[in-house]
Order: C-alpha cells, then structure tokens, then sequence
C-alpha cells in the first residue's frame, strides 16, 4: 500500500510541478479561454487525459475530442493540458502513428489506407508518411497475404483479377503491391 501512495504521490507532484505557471493564488486556472475553472478541474481532467493514455496511445485530436466529450466548458484547458503532457513526453503523436501504423499492417491495411486514416485522426502528412515508409513493413507481401485470405485456390480469370483489383485497393495498396500479389498467386 506503501508503494501505491507513493506512486500516485509522484504523479500528483508531477502535475503540481506542471500547473504552477498556469494556477493562481486564488486557485483559479488562468489559461485564455478557460479563465476560471478551478484547480479541481485540472486536475480532473489531467488524470483523465492520463487513463485514456495508459489505455492506449492516442493522438492529440483524438484525445481533445474524448476529453471534450466530457469536459465540454474547458476547451482552452484541454488544450493547454495536451500540450502539457506532449511536452512531458506521455503524449506522442509518433508514437501513435508508430502503433497505429504497426496495428493496420497486421490486419492486412496498405499505405494508402493507412495515410488516410492518419489524417483523419490529425497526424501530419510528413509524420505519418516517414512512419509508413520507415521500412518495417513489407506492403508487397501484406498485399499477396491479404489476396490469399480473400481468394484461396483457384485460377485467376480476368473478372476475378478486376474483382481482386477493387479488394486490394479498397484495402490501401498501391499499384505495384496489387501487381506483385497478383503476380505471385499465379506462380
């Protein structure tokens, strides 16, 4: 029990040490938009900033959505609570797209796809493309394993090869991934 209250010590103190520029001596949160909301609702919506993070990696559009979802009147101090804990290095939109990217590749997602899906979810184009092309993932071969899930056996026909077409682009791959799984389920 010891070590509980000591850990939860340390994050407490770590969030003092973060609040100090932006709490007054009245207790009053002094951020912008959010002037007025107290010490209390920092500290609520830190720690709920803080468990959706230790759940999963999120990036910062998503996590200010979620956080907005529940703290609807504190806009400006979800803000400046994110760019908090970015700079404290418990938020990282590349660590997010990293995963994210490691997580789509698994269930058999091309690059397109992934980029996209990025996007959407606020990542910079510069960001998510250096993370899709890092050169741990092998597109081609995710696009024959996806091929060969979709249509075991068989010989291709050319309504089967349009129909395999549309699926592998509709996943995400590119041209050149297409061809090769293509290619390497006729041999």
């Amino acid at each position: 029990m010891w070590k509980a209250e000591g850990c939860r010590r340390g994050v407490e103190e770590s969030w003092l040490s973060f609040s100090e520029d932006i709490v007054d001596q009245q207790g009053e949160v002094g951020i912008g938009s959010a002037q007025g909301s107290s010490v209390g609702d920092f500290k609520a919506i830190r720690w709920a900033a803080m468990g959706l993070l230790a759940r999963r990696e999120h990036s910062q559009l998503e996590l200010r959505q979620k956080l907005l979802k529940r703290f609807s009147d504190d806009g400006g101090l979800i803000d400046r609570i994110i760019v908090g804990l970015a700079e404290e290095a418990l938020q990282s939109d590349e660590r997010f797209s990293e995963a994210y990217v490691r997580m789509r590749y698994g269930k058999g997602y091309g690059p397109r796809r992934i980029l996209a899906e990025l996007r959407q979810k606020g990542i910079d184009d510069e960001l998510s493309a250096a993370v899709v092309r890092d050169g741990s993932c092998d597109w081609y071969e995710s696009a024959r394993i996806a091929l060969d899930k979709k249509f075991s056996g068989g010989s291709l026909v050319s309504a089967d090869r349009a129909k395999i077409y549309r699926f592998l682009t509709y996943r995400g791959f590119f041209h050149d991934h297409i061809q090769y799984a293509i290619e390497s389920q006729r041999n």
